[in-house]
């Protein structure tokens, strides 16, 4: 209520990625390859543990475990309790990270992008490979026809009953089987989508594009209800909400608000 600072703490590196906060305990990942665990009352390091190169993605946490990619090409399952590894997944990418988007977990599955683009599901017990598109055995550079067919996603996960809703970089957003992986909806949009990652209210999905239009998904219909025009700069941040009303900015300086109430 009063804006005084309750601490803080100086961490070994950068950070570039955004905190998961509990009641029980903040974690965060660094640009040098650290994940702190941190008390929220006083910003004392509990334990930190080493990758082998940054952080960039929020974890994923189910109160006993947390999990996040890092850019050594490693998918990590750490103990909350004392920050050691349960599991550890090399995810077959040589473009630097196993998670370009925040991962997202939902009755015992992990989903994450990679930075080759593939969309990945993994047992969070085990870490083991449930399904991932397009399959490990297809090497693609980015012009290729399975790219251009898959519609690569670089954006966290929106759930809808049995199904994972992703953004793409293609201009899309793409929809899979969350048991299976088998693509069930593939929606063009104006422009593409990079960072700006969804949110959802209701049964629709709110995000921005690289030409500044933020989009309504339907994730019933599968269909764009609407695009409104924030001009024509790069919207890189994702959408902030209360429920009734939606708040985004653009890089050209403009922060729209939107209302939700129908």
């Amino acid at each position: 209520s009063t804006g005084e600072i309750l601490w803080s703490t100086g961490l070994t590196g950068s950070v570039i990625a955004t905190a998961k906060v509990t009641r029980e305990a903040i974690f965060v990942g660094t640009g040098d390859g650290f994940m702190y665990k941190l008390r929220p009352d006083s910003g004392n390091v509990v334990w930190k543990f080493r990758a082998g190169n940054m952080i960039k993605a929020t974890p994923a946490f189910d109160g006993v475990n947390i999990y996040f990619g890092a850019w050594d090409g490693f998918f990590y399952c750490l103990r909350v309790k004392d920050g050691t590894v349960v599991w550890n997944k090399y995810i077959n990418t040589p473009h630097y990270s196993p998670a370009t988007s925040n991962p997202q977990l939902v009755d015992g599955l992990l989903y994450f992008v990679s930075h080759d683009y593939r969309t990945h599901c993994l047992y969070a017990e085990t870490g083991d490979v449930v399904w991932q598109f397009p399959g490990a055995d297809v090497d693609y550079q980015w012009d290729s026809p399975i790219v251009k067919s898959c519609k690569p996603s670089y954006s966290s996960a929106i759930f809808n009953g049995q199904e994972v809703f992703f953004c793409s970089l293609t201009g899309h957003v793409v929809a899979f089987d969350r048991q299976t992986g088998k693509q069930t909806a593939e929606i063009p949009l104006s422009g593409p989508v990079f960072d700006s990652f969804p949110v959802r209210v209701k049964n629709r999905m709110y995000f921005g594009t690289t030409r500044g239009a933020l989009c309504a998904v339907n994730l019933d219909s599968k269909q764009i209800e609407w695009e409104y025009s924030t001009g024509y700069e790069f919207i890189f941040s994702g959408a902030a909400t209360d429920g009734e009303s939606l708040a985004i900015g653009n890089l050209g300086g403009t922060l729209t608000t939107i209302s939700l109430k129908t």
